[in-house]
């Protein structure tokens, strides 16, 4: 998220389809960033229907909805997506982000 924001806003972790959301048939995914820019666009659950909608792959998902959030709302953040099949996407429309991924006992951390 972002630093210093405002005592008592509400932003969009806690909004089921803005800033999180997972269900049992497309895939689980989280975001991070201006939570604003996320609840404009329910960005976690594009995300998702992309996956199911479109068959998408993780990745490929992962990459329009920050598509989709930059040309929509020129919105900043970013996102990770893990599918039914536990494959995994991430994407971001900002200079980097700090992910990390846990299979097979092997723990893997990237800087985009």
């Amino acid at each position: 998220g972002v630093v210093n924001q405002r005592a008592g806003r509400v932003g969009d972790s806690p909004l089921i389809g803005a800033g999180t959301f997972a269900d049992n048939v497309s895939c689980a995914v989280s975001c991070t960033g201006v939570g604003e820019d996320f609840i404009r666009t329910t960005l976690a659950r594009t995300a998702a229907c992309f996956v199911e909608f479109r068959s998408m792959q993780a990745e490929e998902a992962a990459r329009a909805a920050i598509r989709y959030l930059v040309d929509r709302v020129d919105g900043r953040g970013g996102l990770i997506l893990v599918d039914r099949e536990g494959r995994c996407g991430r994407a971001h429309s900002t200079p980097g982000m700090l992910t990390a991924t846990f299979a097979e006992g092997v723990v893997r951390v990237e800087t985009r």
